[in-house]
């Protein structure tokens, strides 16, 4: 039985863009989140920006 992963997004706090990054996460394992902290380079505004994990959300895959 195979763990669904899902990437990270951030709300960009320069321009408000959603910005989905390339860190994955397991789902059940978002309790570890709130402890980490990353810094991720924003491709809307060039910025290097330090992002705690709690204030990330979860993209939603619609079926095409």
């Amino acid at each position: 039985m195979g763990s669904r992963m899902y990437p990270l997004v951030f709300k960009c706090p320069t321009t408000g863009i959603n910005v989905i990054t390339d860190i994955s996460i397991r789902e059940g394992d978002e309790s570890q989140l709130a402890h980490m902290v990353f810094g991720i380079a924003c491709p809307c505004c060039e910025t290097v920006h330090q992002f705690s994990g709690d204030k990330s959300r979860k993209t939603r895959r619609t079926a095409a």
